[in-house]
């Protein structure tokens, strides 16, 4: 009976150790849902700390039968990838035939779900071996977290190939996946400019509609393919890069911004964009408006990339995870051919086209109405900014645009004026420089961190002899919003931070009889307005409307800068 209590006894004991492992290994997965998943297939990557003095053993030598063991369920194993394993001495320096790992080191599986709709579970086994082996075990449930990277696969897996048939289904995933960019809300001014283009090319001759067609697909297919083959060079090269890449930059951003807008204008007939004659291919035999065919091509297919529909994520997660460099081509090719669908349909049918209205009346309120399109479109680009860079570099991209569009309009009525066309052009130059400067240069710093006012802070503050700086501003003053650029001045957030200042927002955005009362009390009626109290209630100043950086130091430091 004492030996039955024991041995009960030492296995409790045993499996409250083993519990413990969770502790020492976590899992890092390629995707966070199951659904999205090529093929079905997931990358797991178990990660083991190792304590200082003990190892694991590895799959083979000695110990091989005590390496970790993951039994996956809901998922079949495709492969397991071991990292480098070294071998374990015994303790006079001899060989000791036992393989293993003395660091920390991760286990790559490779797995299939046979069931997208069902968690994956898992039952892991382990011993850790120093001055004593002692065995781990686990149980759980995979939390799809989506921390591994691919670059990390690609390093530990090496070059990979889809399956035939997996590839097969990449290839007819990025043509349906192109054809429904088409369709795509951020895609619609794309969509406006190959309708107008449809329309305008139907009274032509089939010869001229076949070129057309194909010109408008070349540039939509390259494209597609030369992103497609810069972002396999980045990854390999920098890494960390992903699909729609170039919509990260605030500048890229803005030249899409300035592109719609500049079509939208056009469309109405307020300005004429037209490729020069000089830009003429010598080697194709394309004249201007096949060019611009091309030109219109790349365009959409630039702008339309970056919005990855369901179907075209996944072909586009086959080719950057799984292919190899010349099956993730054929992938994003494929993707270009969807998205060209329309006009290879034209170029094949051109007969097709007959089915459109005969051009009239018609045609102009239809170009117009594509305008109103194009300018709906750079709402998008807009709010991309937003997110990217301060609303006041966004203020300055808006007013460089317009004063774009207005130097445009000039230089279209200034055509018999060599002056006015140069004052035109220059101003034109300066308005897009200025937009990329401000697009470009846009590095974020902390600024004072402000809290709403409150009668109680205030109270507080006072008594504690803290001094107080009262920024009263709302987001339709202008003045208010030029200023916030001193708060981000970093020797005046250390002042604030130095004498402990208590920043304090007055917000009078909307109607706040608080805020009106204290600006009552300042003698103000209007804002912006700015009251620093060094001390008590009624020993305050009253700083200018426009403020510096010299100004705001000298009247909380009572020292200004002279720089």
């Amino acid at each position: 009976m004492l030996r039955v209590l024991l041995g009960r006894f030492v296995g409790c004991f045993l499996f409250l150790i083993c519990q413990v492992a969770s502790a020492g290994v976590s899992f890092r997965t390629s995707a966070k849902d199951l659904s999205s998943l090529p093929s079905g297939e997931l990358f797991v990557a178990a990660d083991f700390q190792v304590k200082i003095g003990e190892h694991l053993s590895a799959p083979v030598g000695k110990g091989k039968q005590s390496a970790p063991r993951i039994v996956w369920k809901n998922a079949e194993v495709l492969e397991v990838f071991w990292p480098e394993h070294t071998g374990i001495s015994d303790t006079d320096g001899t060989a000791s035939g036992y393989f293993g790992y003395t660091n920390d080191f991760s286990l790559l599986f490779a797995l299939r779900i046979l069931d997208p709709s069902k968690p994956i579970e898992y039952d892991m086994t382990y011993v850790s071996c120093g001055d004593a082996c002692v065995p781990y075990i686990s149980s759980g449930t995979l939390l799809l977290n989506g921390l591994l990277l691919s670059e990390e696969i690609e390093k530990i897996v090496g070059p990979s190939e889809i399956p035939f048939e997996n590839f097969v289904i990449a290839i007819l995933l990025g043509i349906l996946g192109g054809l429904i960019l088409n369709c795509m809300p951020c895609v619609f001014p794309i969509i406006s400019i190959k309708l107008f283009s449809i329309a305008k090319t139907a009274t032509g001759s089939k010869k001229g509609i076949r070129r057309h067609g194909i010109s408008v697909s070349m540039g939509i297919i390259l494209t597609f393919l030369t992103l497609g083959i810069i972002l396999l060079i980045l990854r390999q090269s920098i890494g960390g890069i992903g699909w729609g890449f170039y919509m990260q930059s605030p500048t890229f951003v803005f030249c899409i911004l300035l592109i719609f807008l500049l079509c939208g204008l056009n469309f109405f007939n307020l300005l004429h964009l037209k490729i020069p004659v000089s830009i003429k291919p010598t080697i194709l035999p394309l004249d201007r408006a096949y060019v611009g065919s091309f030109a219109s091509g790349v365009f959409g297919a630039v702008s339309s990339a970056a919005c990855v529909g369901p179907f075209a994520g996944m072909a586009v997660a086959s080719a950057l995870l799984y292919g190899s460099p010349l099956q993730s081509c054929c992938i994003f090719s494929a993707i270009g051919v969807g998205s060209a669908i329309p006009f290879l349909l034209i170029s094949l049918f051109p007969g097709c086209l007959n089915l459109f209205p005969k051009p009239g009346r018609w045609l102009s309120i239809f170009k117009e109405f594509m305008g109103f399109a194009m300018l709906f479109s750079c709402v998008w680009p807009i709010w991309t900014l937003l997110t990217q860079i301060d609303v006041e570099n966004v203020v300055l991209i808006l007013m460089s645009l317009i004063a774009t569009a207005m130097f445009f309009w000039i230089l279209n009525q200034s055509k018999d004026s060599k002056f006015f066309t140069a004052l035109a052009a220059s101003g034109l130059i300066c308005s897009v420089v200025f937009g990329l400067f401000v697009s470009t240069n846009n590095n974020e710093v902390d600024g004072i961190i402000w809290e709403n006012y409150s009668d109680e802070k205030f109270d507080n503050a006072i008594a504690e002899n803290r001094p107080i700086f009262l920024n009263f501003t709302a987001s339709w003053c202008i003045n208010c919003q030029f200023n916030r650029r001193v708060f981000k001045d970093q020797e005046i957030v250390g002042a604030f931070k130095r004498d402990n200042i208590l920043a304090m927002q007055c917000d009078w955005s909307r109607r706040d009889g608080k805020v009106t009362q204290l600006l009552r009390k300042y003698g103000a009626a209007a804002v912006p307005l700015y009251v620093y109290h060094p001390s008590g209630y009624t020993n305050y100043k009253i700083l200018p409307n426009i403020l510096t950086k010299n100004n705001v130091l000298k009247e909380i430091t009572g020292v200004p800068n002279e720089k």
